[in-house]
């Protein structure tokens, strides 16, 4: 049976996001990567994951900043370093270019912090890696 117009939007308002997980260490499922491009044109990779762990949580939005000749090149280049290695491909980092999809349902530890977005909204972030 189809959903009428009325019905779908009073499943709508009978929705509930999900939340962020509280403070802690977590196992992280690597859903998707996109590569993406800043306001400045600096490339980074938006890295969606699921929170093994507690599978009712909101997902986590991870940026992963690249290299460009900046002087944050270190800083970048060692989370991407320490990314890979939570992650289980630490020994070729070119696979987030060449076929990300393969990294998809690898998992990692981390500890997530809680912060709140500009939009009011609390969210999990990625403070370490474990």
């Amino acid at each position: 049976m189809a959903f009428t117009a009325l019905e779908a939007l009073k499943k709508a308002q009978q929705y509930t996001p999900p939340e962020a997980a509280e403070e802690g260490d977590y196992t992280l499922q690597i859903r998707k990567i996109d590569s993406k491009m800043d306001k400045h044109g600096s490339p980074y990779f938006l890295v969606v994951l699921k929170n093994e762990d507690e599978p009712k949580a909101a997902d986590v939005f991870h940026n992963l900043g690249l290299p460009d000749g900046g002087e944050y090149d270190d800083m970048r280049s060692d989370m991407l370093q320490r990314f890979a290695n939570s992650f289980g491909f630490g020994d070729d980092l070119t696979v987030l270019v060449s076929d990300p999809e393969t990294l998809y349902g690898n998992t990692g530890r981390v500890h997530l912090a809680l912060e709140e977005d500009d939009n009011g909204t609390i969210r999990n972030r990625i403070k370490r890696y474990l």
